[in-house]
């Protein structure tokens, strides 16, 4: 005979990020988060797999969005190259477009859509993500509540 597990079944939830020189999906499941990163072929490979008694601190912040940052500077530096070239027609306006554009984005990457950083602590280490996706605080939240009474560690309270 089959025991039911409590608590409703969830799909896991998968997102990914991206740094300089890795593409990583995270894969949130009812037992464990597994790290996943791309292959040189294109594939995604097992890289860890972090199990919820195993876990000893999750924390949350917002961090800058450096990717619409760097686009706003790129933006601002090309109108500020045309605005040398055209210094004598019309400069100013591709001018004060580039610092428009540094100002947007500027704006976007550090209020609007900022990053949402996580960092789950283990007794090997810790690791860090990224992501849009709101749903992921809660869903860690309740899967870390829902660890079993023996577990040596308190429930989460509040993160």
């Amino acid at each position: 005979m089959q025991q039911a597990q409590p608590g409703p079944v969830r799909p896991p939830l998968r997102f990914q990020f991206a740094t300089l020189a890795d593409v990583w999906r995270v894969t949130i499941l009812r037992d464990s988060i597994l790290l996943e990163d791309r292959g040189v072929v294109g594939g995604f490979r097992p890289n860890a797999q972090i199990f919820w008694d195993e876990v000893t601190g999750v924390y949350s912040w917002r961090g800058p969005n450096w990717n619409l940052f760097a686009i706003g500077l790129l933006l601002g530096f090309m109108g500020a190259v045309a605005a040398l070239i055209l210094i004598r027609t019309n400069g100013v306006i591709w001018l004060g477009s580039g610092v428009a554009a540094v100002a947007l984005f500027s704006v976007l990457a550090f209020v609007v859509r900022p990053y949402q950083w996580y960092r789950v602590d283990t007794a090997d280490g810790s690791v860090l993500f990224q992501t849009y996706k709101r749903e992921v605080m809660p869903l860690l939240h309740e899967y870390l509540n829902a660890r079993p009474p023996s577990s040596s560690l308190p429930p989460v309270t509040s993160l």
